[in-house]
């Protein structure tokens, strides 16, 4: 592999001390958020790799010299912890599920991951436990400014945080919501990840940050819930027919979404769409093994 670069991202201040850092479309390129307040800042979420961690930590140096007291992990996955060692003077929080599901990651994880992504670089990524957790709400204070950890339990994966703003109508989605690409529920609910994508569209909300994409408006978050009725109600047909995930992933139409592209993620969302029919419980276990050879090969 050549040597890797950091994509470059677009840094953009929303508010008065709210920042988000948007990197461009592409598997483990995610979103990041940095709120400052008077005595110290929050930053939420971490990024794959060494060089993506130290181009966002060198745009935080760039507005404010305060010190990171608290990094907020919206989730468990990858692109989203992998970082987190980068931020030692931080107290890390998550949610109490949240936390148990990194405690129990695959001490093999992020070779599995090179093997899947050989052009992706996990340069000093690890997986570390968070320091802090919560049940179902937090609230943190800069002065005046209310910064709401609000954890919506499973959609997109097993445990899903989002960060709400509300005097500024900001908030941070994590990836419930990824505009302009498809979503990926492997290890979360679909039927569920559609109730949280409500609760998103009911807050009083000028600016939402996706996990993945450019910051969005309400409408987004309707647009990715359409996307999820769809493949729900095709994969369904297929279910009924008796046919494989992997086969209904290969035969359904999702009309205008496929122009988002990574159609790879329908053998992840079919297969979770037949747990859901098959009764089991939300975000149950799935053969990750069985599934991502499919996806990869597509990929």
């Amino acid at each position: 592999m050549s040597e890797y670069k950091a994509p470059i991202a677009e840094w953009k201040e929303l508010s008065p001390g709210v920042y988000a850092y948007l990197q461009p479309r592409g598997w483990f390129q995610n979103n990041t958020g940095l709120i400052v307040g008077a005595k110290g800042a929050i930053v939420v979420d971490s990024l794959t790799n060494k060089p993506m961690v130290e181009s966002f930590i060198k745009k935080i140096k760039e507005v404010t010299d305060k010190p990171i007291h608290f990094l907020i992990n919206t989730h468990t996955h990858g692109d989203h912890i992998y970082t987190n060692h980068f931020f030692p003077e931080a107290t890390v929080i998550c949610s109490a599920r949240a936390r148990e599901i990194t405690k129990k990651a695959d001490p093999h994880e992020i070779e599995l991951m090179k093997q899947f992504f050989p052009d992706m670089s996990f340069e000093e990524a690890r997986v570390t436990p968070q320091d802090m957790t919560f049940e179902k709400k937090l609230v943190i204070y800069q002065e005046d400014r209310e910064v709401q950890l609000i954890d919506l339990g499973p959609g997109h994966s097993q445990s899903d945080t989002i960060v709400y703003l509300p005097k500024e109508k900001i908030v941070f989605c994590g990836d419930l919501l990824m505009t302009g690409s498809p979503q990926q529920t492997m290890s979360g609910c679909i039927h569920l990840l559609m109730q949280n994508l409500d609760f998103l569209a009911s807050l009083d909300v000028k600016m939402y940050v996706p996990g993945h994409g450019p910051i969005s408006k309400r409408d987004d978050v309707y647009v990715m819930r359409e996307y999820l009725v769809v493949v729900r109600e095709e994969s369904r047909k297929c279910f009924d027919k008796g046919m494989t995930f992997d086969e209904a992933a290969e035969t359904i139409d999702i009309g205008k979404f496929k122009d988002w592209g990574f159609t790879e993620l329908l053998y992840a969302n079919c297969a979770r769409a037949y747990s859901e029919f098959k009764g089991e419980e939300p975000a149950a276990e799935l053969n990750i093994m069985e599934i991502a050879p499919k996806m990869f090969a597509k990929k």
